[in-house]
């Protein structure tokens, strides 16, 4: 169970690359929702829902097993957002790479109250 709460935490271990974890569990955000049949479907909705409950459960136990809050290898948060995100957009290349720079823009910059 803790390897597959890793597993999912860290968006299939990606969030161990050691520079930018955040850049490259976006990717992987942007690469699932391109492959995901359902993105563009009622069944969107519900696949967000479960992954956010199960992301959160992963996360929350790879955070007790490090010991570090916040821990940067932590990346589902970065997959489940940019899926959110990517929701508003058209499913082609230019608009999920539009939408890729802008989420990241707002994920760096933490406007407040973040």
């Amino acid at each position: 169970m803790k390897f597959l709460s890793r597993l999912l935490a860290t968006g299939g271990l990606v969030g161990y690359i050691p520079f930018a974890p955040g850049t490259f569990g976006s990717i992987v955000g942007v690469v699932a929702y391109w492959l995901i049949p359902a993105s563009d479907s009622v069944y969107f909705l519900p696949l967000v829902l479960l992954f956010f409950i199960l992301g959160s459960l992963a996360a929350t136990q790879v955070e007790k097993l490090s010991q570090i809050k916040d821990n940067q290898i932590i990346v589902i948060d970065e997959i489940i957002g940019v899926w959110v995100s990517l929701a508003f957009f058209p499913k082609e290349l230019k608009w999920l790479a539009i939408g890729l720079i802008i989420f990241r823009l707002f994920d760096i910059i933490k406007l407040y109250p973040a």
